[in-house]
């Protein structure tokens, strides 16, 4: 498994590869984001090789509302 992430400092354009990653929210935000994070380990199992990538975006509707700069993407 690799993590990687981009910066929030707009002159860094590439991905970068991280160590860690930390989520700083409330119960019902990280419980979302658990949510996602299976729903998606579901369709790798389902898809298998078919499996590319999945948005948090995409996967609940008001999440770019509450969370404009903050995308988290499963792939395979």
């Amino acid at each position: 498994m690799k993590i990687y992430g981009h910066s929030l400092n707009p002159e860094i354009k590439s991905l970068l590869e991280m160590k860690e990653v930390t989520f700083q929210g409330d119960s019902e935000q990280i419980k979302k984001i658990a949510v996602f994070l299976n729903h998606a380990a579901d369709n790798i199992e389902k898809h298998g090789e078919d499996f590319d990538h999945e948005h948090i975006i995409d996967f609940f509707s008001d999440w770019r509302e509450k969370f404009p700069n903050i995308d988290i993407i499963v792939s395979r």
